[in-house]
């Protein structure tokens, strides 16, 4: 029972984007349909700024079995940001603007994705709001021919027809390993993609903007109801 109740709070708190904090999550069926009438941006952008984000609290009530209304207590599950970035490339619906803002969520604190000095995001728009994905998006290096591209990612390449392929990459692309990645280093980064070192892995295999877009399309974003 309590592995049950476990794995349906992670489902909730997996795929909640929109609003983090709901005192009545929606079912999955509601959750599938509201999705489908979304529309997916995904572009190629680099920060240009971030903040602290609290979503607006509207007080709701209930009432108990006393008769008495009685506020509802609220309660917050994941960090909001409010970011700003240049818009570089368009990859999949154009936002038609040199800059985008948006509100992203994350559970564990500061989205990952900020991190990157590029990377491929994934929005959608809420009463003219923008908001990212949850946990969705590609870190971006350039390639010799101009174009972007991102490395392979096991974890992400799940469901997809897409396979990594060799990349020209401007320069090397590394991941430094902390000790939980060293510990499993060789079932994150397989050798047939990296070459590994101390401290760190290199690889020259990923995938360009155009099929990593596909690889979230085919997987997480089908998953949760953008895609059919």
């Amino acid at each position: 029972m309590g592995l049950r109740i476990s794995f349906w709070l992670f489902f909730v708190l997996l795929f909640t984007e929109v609003a983090p904090c709901q005192n009545k999550p929606m079912t999955v069926d509601e959750w599938h349909k509201h999705n489908a009438t979304q529309k997916i941006y995904a572009f190629v952008g680099k920060k240009i700024s971030m903040e602290s984000y609290d979503p607006p609290k509207k007080d709701e009530y209930r009432v108990n079995k006393s008769g008495d209304s009685v506020k509802v207590k609220y309660i917050k599950f994941d960090q909001g940001f409010k970011l700003k970035y240049k818009v570089i490339q368009n990859i999949h619906n154009e936002i038609k603007t040199d800059t985008i803002e948006f509100i992203a969520f994350d559970h564990y604190g500061i989205p990952p994705f900020s991190k990157y000095e590029h990377v491929l995001l994934f929005m959608t728009k809420e009463k003219e709001q923008f908001v990212h994905c949850k946990y969705q998006y590609f870190g971006l290096y350039k390639t010799e021919s101009g174009r972007w591209a991102g490395i392979y990612d096991k974890s992400k390449y799940r469901k997809t027809r897409i396979q990594p392929i060799q990349i020209d990459f401007l320069e090397d692309v590394s991941v430094t390993l902390n000790d939980y990645l060293k510990k499993h280093r060789y079932f994150l980064y397989p050798k047939k993609y990296f070459e590994h070192f101390p401290d760190k892995v290199v690889t020259s295999y990923g995938n360009y903007v155009e099929d990593l877009f596909i690889i979230k399309k085919e997987g997480v974003l089908r998953a949760r109801g953008y895609f059919e």
